[in-house]
């Protein structure tokens, strides 16, 4: 059997897909060369005496610091592949066996997994898959699902407490009771509609409506939404439109997006106003625009104020019944509505949150779903 053959077989037993076809189709040594230049995985093919013989451009992006040098082929294993690398392969053995293994440290650090497996005539198949993405997934699926455990169980606790108070209490203080637990209520009600919110923006598979939508209708509903909180906290909640604009997309997106941003500038405001503007954008589309006279973001925590349950001010949030989700749907929903979002804070001189549609999401602008801050 050639090693193109048994390279293809060992692939395919690992489950690839385009090897599994290829064996179906009997595919010729030829096509089987040039399709492994182009496979997400890398190969590797060691001889007897473990040195690598061939490898493929995906395996030399993955392998460690000898890959960063020019090594002409043969070469010993742990020239190519470095130190890590080379010790987890000779780990497995002779045996078809898989195993993964942390390459470097820090920011770029990577965890990859290795599958080998005998090719005959002395010679192994090394197989690498990079999981570092699919590690960070499962680390913040993982976060998630403590945080929202988190937070649903402290409303739940109090709620259930106060609750229990109630049966032994009469007169004002069950009436205070009663209005207490109204409100943990409605943060349990708030924190479950922006964890199904949240949700919806990060499925894949949800399609937002594309209609049309008259974005200075969408911000006069918000702003007459808020209206009534900005003057219990005397503040100036006022709507700037430059000129009228349309886009096609999904109007409850764009309102959420507005409304989100609204709700947190007249809750971190303590004086002054609010102003929400809509302004075209250059090449159609439009810019809207919310800023506020608050204290401003601590450019230390600007970068981390779209992660999910992230609060600045943990006391004041929870006060205003706020589930820590609000900028993370925003940036989710501009997103898929083909824009990008950007912040710039001063400390005591506010905030201002900026958001760049385009007039269809299915030509979204350059760096759509990105955050730029300032």
């Amino acid at each position: 059997m050639s090693w193109e053959w048994g390279a293809l077989l060992f692939l395919a037993g690992c489950g690839v897909g385009w090897a599994v076809r290829s064996v179906r189709r009997g595919a010729d040594p030829a096509s089987i060369v040039r399709a492994f230049e182009h496979l997400r995985e890398g190969v590797l093919l060691l001889d007897g005496r473990e040195l690598v013989v061939s490898m493929n451009e995906a395996a030399r992006g993955l392998v460690g610091p000898g890959s960063q040098e020019e090594v002409d082929l043969p070469a010993d294993l742990e020239r190519v592949v470095g130190r890590e690398l080379a010790a987890a392969v000779r780990s497995v053995g002779d045996a078809t066996a898989r195993d993964s293994v942390e390459l470097g440290s820090g920011p770029d650090a990577r965890t990859v997994a290795l599958t080998v497996g005998p090719s005959g005539r002395g010679r192994r198949f090394v197989l690498l898959e990079d999981l570092s993405g699919i590690t960070e997934v499962d680390r913040r699926r993982r976060d998630f699902v403590a945080n929202a455990s988190h937070e649903l169980q402290t409303p739940i606790a109090a709620l259930m407490g106060m609750l229990e108070l109630m049966e032994e209490s009469d007169g004002d203080y069950r009436r205070d009771l009663q209005r207490r637990s109204l409100k943990k209520a409605e943060a349990l009600s708030v924190l479950t509609r922006d964890l199904m919110g949240l949700a919806r923006a990060e499925d894949p598979h949800w399609q937002p409506p594309r209609v049309p939508v008259n974005l200075a209708r969408v911000c006069e509903a918000v702003v007459e939404r808020h209206a009534d909180a900005a003057r219990e906290r005397e503040l100036e909640l006022t709507l700037e439109v430059a000129r009228e604009a349309e886009i096609i997309g999904d109007a409850t997106s764009v309102e959420t997006c507005v409304s989100n941003l609204v709700q947190n500038a007249i809750t971190f405001t303590d004086k002054g106003s609010v102003v929400v503007r809509l302004l075209p954008a250059d090449g159609g589309g439009a810019t809207i625009e919310v800023a506020d006279t608050g204290s401003g973001i601590d450019p230390a925590i600007l970068p981390r104020i779209f992660e999910r349950f992230f609060r600045g001010d943990p006391a004041r949030s929870r006060a205003a019944g706020g589930s820590g989700l609000g900028l993370s749907i925003v940036r989710n929903l501009v997103g898929r509505l083909g824009g990008r979002i950007a912040v710039s804070s001063r400390s005591g001189r506010g905030t201002r949150f900026t958001i760049e549609l385009p007039v269809d999401p299915t030509r979204p602008l350059e760096g759509a779903g990105q955050v730029l801050g300032g």
